[in-house]
């Protein structure tokens, strides 16, 4: 009886969420496993279902206690179920999808690879004519999504978008899930875009995300990620076409993302983080100083909501140094810039060694410290400028796109240092490493519009490296 009527609680959750319901199913399923022999064949299904539980609790608060709890007693219901049992596959494709909401909360590489292991296997026990493969590729592709969020490693985001693709072929029209899966594949080709900038891949995402949304009923739980996933898309759609409507369609959707969160909830910050970024560009097309203010404010909120510890912390406070920056650029407030500076070495002081985003960070801390130095000229910032901008340069891959931008604005700091070595790097740099790069509609070097001895020096006043975001 506490078995049952713990599922039925949680089901309530899953439609309602009513943070009471799952707190009763927990309790009502932790009092079912108690009662429960350890030997007996219902034990591991018990197990099952109060992880499942902890799980949803964990979605809800972002208490790392529960996604805890989820780890450990559904590693008891694998350990204790047998070989060749049919529950087997899905036991182990749940111990993945936890492992994975771990490492949404620690960034720890181990957990998402730990996730596609459990997963694989899961899979591999699961022939593709079972009624949950499309499920099992959905959870596989997310798992491939989170690593490259970590690695930057294109490999995975093509990995996600194929178990993705292919979970929602085989998700027949009408499946309750289907509005799930087009959300996540609509991720994936957002990334994608991120990579490759090629506007197919954002157009897709865009297109996913709003089939999504149109499944999902007003007041399912779930919208508000599905609506705050649809306006990020149309925030990347703005990097291609420069189109105002873009970045206010994805306002609208971020700002309904927002207002139908509950309080409390766990992902109210990201939500709030998401919004604060396209305030941030809608400021970059108009200039109206109210934007970045609002981007300010709600960049604030989201971090103060930002439990220590979440392995999106880093990128929390590199957008509020962001923003900070744009502040500073509009009222050159000393302030201002300073903050931007405290907040983005916060960033590169939290962020683990080989993170993909490591080289764009570092990058854009030494831009805020050429900005300061503009205003103090205090050798001191501009030195910190060259060492964080050597440093990104050195973590950025072979052949990365940004490579030329990267020496382009470290070759800008060494001039500004004006001093004999320095000037020595800068020349280095732009015989062996600029000039032969340095083409305007396709013309060579030799039509360069110079500016003085500095060359291709230029305004910081609205630089920053958009690279991988």
């Amino acid at each position: 009886m506490p078995s049952s009527l713990g599922k039925f609680l949680w089901s309530c959750f899953e439609h309602t969420g009513e943070l009471a319901d799952i707190e009763n199913a927990i309790l009502f399923q932790q009092r079912a496993v108690n009662l429960t022999p350890e030997k007996h064949a219902d034990m591991p299904s018990r197990l099952n279902n109060l992880a499942i539980f902890f799980q949803s609790h964990f979605d809800y608060t972002g208490d790392c206690v529960d996604i805890e709890n989820a780890i450990l007693f559904q590693q008891r219901a694998v350990e204790l179920t047998s070989e060749g049992n049919a529950d087997m596959s899905s036991r182990l494709n749940n111990l993945g999808i936890f492992f994975q909401s771990c490492f949404d909360y620690t960034g720890d590489l181990v957990d998402i690879e730990n996730a596609i292991l459990f997963q694989q296997r899961a899979i591999e026990l699961n022939p593709e004519e079972n009624a949950d493969m499309f499920s099992r590729l959905n959870n596989l592709g997310n798992s491939f999504q989170s690593h490259f969020n970590y690695t930057g490693d294109l490999a995975d985001i093509e990995s996600a978008i194929l178990f993705q693709q292919k979970a929602v072929d085989l998700t027949p029209e009408g499946h309750a899930g289907m509005a799930s899966r087009l959300n996540n594949l609509g991720n994936s080709f957002q990334s994608h875009f991120n990579c490759t900038s090629d506007p197919a891949d954002i157009e897709s995402a865009i297109s996913f995300h709003q089939r999504a949304v149109d499944l999902t009923p007003e007041r399912h739980a779930d919208m508000p990620s599905k609506l705050d996933n649809l306006g990020n898309s149309f925030q990347s759609h703005l990097n291609y076409t420069g189109d105002l409507a873009d970045i206010e369609s994805a306002i609208l959707f971020q700002q309904r993302a927002v207002n139908l969160t509950p309080k409390g909830h766990a992902d109210t910050p990201s939500r709030l983080n998401n919004l604060r970024n396209s305030f941030q560009s809608h400021f970059d097309c108009t200039d109206d100083f109210a934007d970045i203010e609002s981007a300010i404010f709600y960049k604030q909120r989201a971090v103060k909501l930002t439990p220590e510890g979440r392995a999106n912390m880093p990128s929390r406070l590199y957008n509020l140094g962001n923003a900070l920056q744009s502040c500073f650029n509009h009222s050159s407030d000393f302030e201002d810039i300073e903050n931007a500076i405290f907040y983005k070495q916060k960033t590169v002081e939290l962020t683990p060694d080989g993170h993909a985003k490591m080289p764009l960070w570092l990058n854009n801390l030494g831009i805020s410290f050429q900005l300061c130095f503009d205003h103090t000229s205090d050798l001191a910032d501009i030195e910190n400028s060259i060492f964080y901008k050597q440093k990104a340069i050195k973590l950025t891959s072979e052949g990365h796109v940004n490579i030329p931008f990267r020496l382009n604005i470290l070759w800008n700091s060494y001039i500004s240092a004006n001093q004999p070595a320095a000037i020595k790097q800068a020349i280095s740099i732009y015989i062996l490493n600029l000039l032969p790069n340095i083409y305007i509609n396709g013309h060579s070097s030799d039509h360069l519009d110079t500016k003085g001895d500095t060359g291709l020096r230029f305004s910081h006043q609205r630089l920053v490296d958009r690279s991988g975001q």
